[in-house]
């Protein structure tokens, strides 16, 4: 049988990504009694997209551009066009850089803990709970017990598929709205290795883009 235990923080943020890090550290620096919920083990895996960062949204986010976040410093940009000519853009200047995602979405999860957060890893929230069309709280699942957290606020942050969106709002998932491929590969002879090329165009990429 399952057991069930009630949480009554004044806010829920689900999903331990960027958006529900920061929206629960600001919560919680504002005086606010937050639990977030991360349904894989730890916060950033697996890793998704979304590796490329400008130099002002990592000062915002207060992390310091240095090892083992950031990967390389990010000084030029070549687009390649579908009739095969491309375009740079370059400065002499960092404008952005590639980051490890699973370090960074960490690290962004230590901040929010250390602002107050209560952080439940391995917690799968199932369904926002409502009285009377209002969202009241949320049902969860935490190894094998059920979770019954009442919140005057429910904050998802939890992705293109997202639950909360999906049960508090009755708007759909749309799977073809975002179908991507990733890869991490390694002993690369790269010639710009502070150039991030963005590829068009129906040989290499047919309805989207490569970066």
């Amino acid at each position: 049988m399952k057991r069930a235990s009630i949480f009554t923080p004044d806010i829920t943020v689900i999903g331990a990504g960027p958006a529900g890090c920061i929206a629960a550290s600001t919560a919680a620096e504002l005086g606010a009694d937050v639990l977030m919920l991360e349904e894989h083990p730890s916060p950033g895996l697996p890793v998704f997209c979304g590796e490329a960062i400008s130099v002002e949204t990592l000062a915002a986010v207060g992390l310091r551009p240095e090892p083992p976040i950031i990967n390389q410093p990010i000084r030029k940009l070549n687009i390649y066009t579908p009739n095969g000519k491309h375009v740079t853009i370059s400065t002499d200047k960092v404008r952005g850089y590639t980051i490890n995602r699973d370090v960074f979405d960490g690290l962004l999860a230590d901040k929010a803990v250390a602002a107050g957060v209560t952080l439940m890893v391995n917690t799968k929230a199932e369904e926002v709970t409502k009285k009377n069309g209002i969202v009241v709280g949320v049902k969860a699942e935490h190894h094998g017990e059920t979770l019954n957290i009442k919140s005057n606020i429910v904050i998802g942050a939890d992705g293109h598929a997202s639950m909360v969106r999906r049960s508090a709002l009755g708007i759909p998932y749309f799977k073809s709205f975002v179908v991507c491929a990733q890869y991490t590969l390694t002993g690369l002879n790269i010639q710009e290795p502070d150039a991030i090329e963005v590829w068009f165009g129906r040989k290499y990429t047919p309805g989207g883009y490569a970066w």
